[in-house]
């Protein structure tokens, strides 16, 4: 196989990310524009100017977000290429293990997933009629390369037909979530969406977003905010950036006076390490040998000003910690006595994350004494692989 066909093989889909990930935003400035001409018909002579520069500037923007995707596209194609090359020896040690126990290996791509951890994905075939159980392949890449390695996803067993198969190294931490929510009274749809999810690579991300105001139109701005998120992780681009793609979307069409409160914790299920990137979120908390610590609110939602708020908190959470999300909803309730919240998540004596989640919820609601507002919990528990 070709360098060129090599290189479409293994990044064909990271590569799909990022077009979806540009048509999208293409989607949402064409909307934009679309409403500022529309009002541009109706206003006078000096406004007419002032929608004009808007414009300009939207424009500016735009293809500076544009310019930065593509350098990452190229960036991405580059570092894949190079991780083909990489430890030709013991790919070809691995080729012969496997063709002795009657495996063809018609492609090898040997690379690092977004948190330098060593993935491993063949094209292979069996030589006879037998079938071969993937794990016995991954058994044999984890002798070989000293590495616990991992199944990801695909064929459970190979045969007679080429079957891509995909493996990874193990991370240190299992992570269970849960989570409970509330819509508010009178509404049928709630402003909050939010995510719990592992990206396969060693990722995982908690995170809320919510629209302002309540009901549906809050929640489409949210359900949109956490797409993009998730377009960003799935095409392995940094949240920095996703925040600040979002933060200029909203900022683009803040004549509409829509924002929205982004509470993002992302983990590395290799070494514990736990970004919390808060953009007009409430405070978090986590919890270590049952003392529970405060990760502090940031006031400024996306879309408010030009540039995204810089709240990014960095904690190395250890097996047995636990961290909790919480919506506006929920914090504002106890926005005037923070210390009841405390006690009562100290009372709630569980650690199945979403009977806390519950738990919390019901906390809230209670001192509310009604639903006022959307409420979103999120519970996000950390334990350690057994050895």
């Amino acid at each position: 196989m070709g360098r060129k066909e090599g290189i479409e093989t293994y990044t064909r889909s990271r590569l799909i990310g990022y077009a979806q990930l540009l048509q999208e935003i293409a989607q949402e400035y064409k909307a934009g524009q679309k409403r500022t001409d529309g009002a541009e018909e109706a206003c006078l002579t000096r406004s007419s100017l002032l929608l004009r520069e808007q414009e300009r500037e939207n424009t500016t923007i735009f293809a500076g977000f544009v310019m930065d995707t593509s350098r990452q596209l190229e960036s991405l194609a580059e570092t894949e290429f190079a991780g083909s090359a990489v430890c030709e020896r013991q790919k070809k040690r691995i080729v012969k293990l496997l063709r002795e126990e009657g495996i063809s290996v018609l492609e090898f791509y040997r690379t690092s997933n977004r948190n330098g951890y060593l993935e491993i994905g063949m094209v292979v075939r069996s030589e006879n009629s037998c079938y071969y159980d993937v794990t016995e392949i991954a058994d044999l890449l984890s002798e070989i390369t000293h590495k616990s390695m991992l199944p990801v996803g695909g064929h459970a067993y190979i045969h007679s037909e080429p079957a891509v198969v995909c493996f990874q190294e193990e991370a240190t931490y299992r992570i269970f979530g849960g989570f409970a929510k509330a819509t508010k009274e009178g509404e049928e749809v709630s402003g909050d969406n939010y995510i719990l999810r592992e990206f396969g690579d060693g990722t995982y991300l908690a995170a809320i977003a919510d629209g302002m105001g309540s009901g549906a139109l809050a929640g489409e701005d949210s359900e949109r905010t956490l797409s993009l998120v998730e377009k960003y992780i799935e095409s392995s681009l940094p949240l920095r950036d996703c925040i600040r793609a979002c933060n200029e979307l909203f900022y683009m069409n803040r004549e509409e006076e829509r924002t929205v409160s982004l509470d993002l914790m992302e983990l590395n299920q290799y070494t514990g390490e736990c970004h919390f990137y808060k953009c007009g979120a409430s405070a978090s908390y986590w919890i270590r040998h049952g003392q529970i610590h405060e990760i502090a609110a940031d006031r400024q939602p996306l879309g408010l000003s030009p540039a995204p708020s810089e709240f990014d908190e960095v904690l190395y959470l250890e097996s047995g910690d636990t961290v909790i999300l919480l919506s506006d909803g929920i914090a504002e309730e106890f926005y005037e006595s923070p210390e009841l919240l405390r006690a009562g998540m100290e009372r709630l004596k569980t650690e199945n994350p979403t009977d806390l989640a519950t738990g919390i919820l019901e906390l809230a609601v209670k001192a509310a004494g009604a639903i006022r507002d959307d409420m979103t919990v999120l519970v996000v528990s950390l334990y350690q692989e057994d050895v």
